[in-house]
């Protein structure tokens, strides 16, 4: 293993304890390479917090959707770890483009343990990309699986599936169910319908983004790997050795330099004219020879201090509903006891309306607004970031502007539960009004499978109109 030749006596110290981990048994990671997660690894995605170095530890309980991460955390697999991923609007992430019917799903594994299955599924045409991804967002019969016959994969995987007629903004997510364990690892694609292709990069087998501010005493790791796996004795470490080291801009450089004086197998830098890899300020691409036996580069960054914990935070909103007559003042009170950077952002029909972010640290007040509504479902979306560990947390509101020129009348559910009748009118949180078919099924408590539009049997009890 190579290190920077600064402070060579504690780097010793750190190469003999790293050597002991790399030696130790592994565990099974892995992830689909146009993955949230690995977007994140890329820079491509931005303030994703830890899982930005480890996008193939995205683990978490197995055998969705029977069981697995609870609705609201799918996306991190249920994991306080990795909470970013949970964020969710028409908005927040890159997307990939895709068109239905024969698709590549191509799996990375860090360590190939014997699998059950991988199965892929798909959210439904009219899911709701402001709310965090729940069960009811899929449709939740895979739209492809292929059995993993209790052995090991190769460390590279590729599948075929059939991908369903879709458009606009979806999400696949794929699930890897390792059989030596009671987890999966789950992979959210989020995929824009455009009709055009995926396309992947040739000439290079990695890159060194600038996703981040570092600090004194982080690493970061370039890790080459083969079709076999992580090729350890090949690793090269960068030390960030000052503040001004550890520029978003200077260390992706910076780190090039050092790995292209380290290494004989890898190169770092962008191509000029000449076709000669330089490096430069920002992103530089990981090249390898030809006829190189390594398949790619991972960059992991080690933070010197790391720290976690979900934010917390409450929200006081006196009013969610309002006239399409009169201009739209959305005011509110976000409160917490941490230092939070919080965004707040009104969406309706998949645009965002309106926006602000404040710096909260006890109360703060909000205020958002429309001056021409629309009648119909607006969704609030409130992200809240921890400053120092840059955790996340989200709550998500639904606004309902009436239209002034309809009777209305209608409750808002569960209002009136236990009163409905065969065809009561309801009107769900998404704004939309539903009419009861079942009232044994409309009347019970239960909402997370009865709730009308979010339940996961909801369409057994209502009926949209």
């Amino acid at each position: 293993m190579l290190y920077k030749n600064k402070n060579s006596a504690l780097l010793y110290c750190i190469a003999l304890s790293m050597s002991g981990i790399l030696n130790a048994p592994a565990f099974a990671h892995g992830y689909i390479e146009t993955s949230r997660s690995k977007q994140c690894a890329d820079g491509t995605n931005t303030n994703c917090g830890g899982v930005q170095y480890e996008p193939q530890s995205v683990e978490g309980s197995d055998r969705f959707p029977e069981t697995g991460p609870a609705d609201g955390t799918i996306a991190a697999a249920g994991s306080a770890s990795w909470t970013p991923l949970n964020e969710q609007s028409p908005t927040r992430w890159s997307k990939v483009s895709m068109q239905p019917g024969s698709n590549t799903f191509n799996w990375v594994f860090t360590a190939n343990h014997r699998s059950r299955d991988w199965r892929y599924f798909i959210t439904k045409p009219d899911w709701n990309p402001s709310q965090p991804l729940a069960r009811s967002s899929f449709d939740l019969t895979p739209f492809c699986a292929y059995d993993g016959n209790n052995t090991q994969p190769p460390f590279n995987l590729s599948h075929n599936c059939n991908v369903p007629e879709r458009s606009g903004y979806q999400i696949i997510l794929g699930v890897w169910d390792v059989a030596d364990t009671d987890a999966s690892f789950y992979s959210v694609v989020d995929v824009q319908f455009s009709g055009d292709q995926i396309s992947n990069p040739l000439r290079d087998i990695g890159d060194i983004s600038p996703s981040q501010q570092l600090s004194v005493n982080d690493t970061v790791r370039i890790r080459p790997f083969d079709a076999n796996g992580e090729l350890s004795s090949q690793v090269v470490e960068y030390v960030i050795a000052s503040a001004a080291d550890g520029d978003i801009n200077t260390w992706p450089k910076d780190t090039a330099d050092f790995l292209n004086s380290q290494s004989s197998d890898m190169s770092a830098g962008v191509l000029n004219q000449q076709g000669q890899v330089v490096t430069a300020v920002g992103k530089n691409d990981i090249f390898v020879a030809s006829n190189s036996n390594i398949v790619r580069a991972e960059i992991e960054i080690k933070p010197a201090d790391t720290g976690g914990g979900v934010p917390e935070f409450s929200v006081i909103l006196p009013q969610n509903e309002f006239p399409d007559n009169a201009p739209v003042n959305l005011s509110f009170d976000v409160s917490t006891t941490e230092s939070l950077e919080v965004t707040a952002q009104l969406y309706f029909a998949g645009v965002s309306i309106d926006l602000q972010q404040q710096t909260v640290s006890t109360s703060q007040n909000f205020s958002l607004s429309v001056n021409s509504p629309s009648a119909g479902s607006y969704d609030l979306i409130i992200v809240a970031r921890n400053i120092s560990t840059q955790a996340t947390a989200q709550q998500t509101f639904s606004i309902r502007v009436t239209d002034s020129n309809s009777g209305g009348g209608e409750p808002t559910y569960p209002e009136n539960r236990g009163q409905y009748q065969l065809g009561t009118l309801v009107i769900g949180a998404d704004g939309k009004l539903y009419s009861c078919k079942i009232p044994g099924w409309c009347n019970s408590p239960s909402d997370a499978y009865y709730a009308p539009g979010t339940g996961w049997a909801w369409n057994l009890a209502w009926t949209l109109q």
